[in-house]
């Protein structure tokens, strides 16, 4: 199984009185090419969820095997390691480095990468139409194209898994529908995408659609 979790928790707040059980007991399995969204209102727990999916958190309880791997066993070097390996991150803000360009941007995963990429720069860019953006620094983008830019640097290590956090949330409809023909086209090469999302429309595009609520998953 690529992706499984079993009895995972995850709280906040440690043991104060302010303690907030944020996951409660969750089982999730994820196959490969899988195209999931996940739903549920705000501080539901959905954005930790696919935290810990993408080894950027850490759960309480439970344990989390990826490709057959217990996450729990490995140490920070190999947990960076791996994520920046196998995960290929899209969020809401798009979380560029807003003073340098779309070219560093993009490239900045492969900095960090220990395996040779195969996918340069200037052809992602020509996919998704961006190509003309490579010098013109992310402070200067719409938001389409940050997104855009966000997507290629997902995708730039050839990453197995894509996390996406409400990434059409910050744009328009226009754009939003462009964002999202451009996942389920990275989803149709192969790709693995987890989608959280209030979005009803975004969730009709994955095949499986799941709802969290006060902690537990449907």
């Amino acid at each position: 199984m690529p992706i499984k979790l079993t009895n995972i928790s995850k709280s906040f707040n440690g043991n104060s009185s302010n303690k907030i059980n944020v996951l409660k007991k969750i089982d999730l399995e994820i196959q490969d090419n899988d195209m999931v969204a996940i739903m549920g209102r705000s501080g539901a727990g959905k954005s930790t969820l696919l935290n810990i999916i993408g080894c950027l958190d850490s759960p309480d309880e439970g344990e989390y095997l990826l490709d057959g791997q217990d996450i729990s066993k490995l140490s920070n070097s190999n947990l960076s390691n791996l994520r920046n390996s196998k995960f290929g991150f899209i969020m809401q803000d798009f979380a560029l480095i807003e003073d340098e360009t779309v070219r560093h941007n993009i490239l900045l995963p492969t900095y960090f990468s220990r395996t040779k990429i195969n996918t340069s720069c200037e052809d992602l860019a020509k996919k998704l139409g961006i190509y003309k953006l490579l010098d013109t620094k992310a402070s200067l983008l719409s938001g389409g194209e940050k997104q855009r830019t966000a997507i290629a640097r997902a995708i730039i290590n050839d990453s197995k898994y894509i996390i996406a956090d409400e990434p059409t949330g910050a744009l328009d409809s226009v754009n939003a529908e462009m964002i999202m023909n451009i996942i389920s086209d990275l989803h149709k090469t192969g790709k693995t995408i987890i989608i959280v999302t209030h979005d009803i429309i975004i969730a009709e595009k994955c095949q499986r659609v799941l709802t969290i609520s006060d902690g537990h998953l449907d």
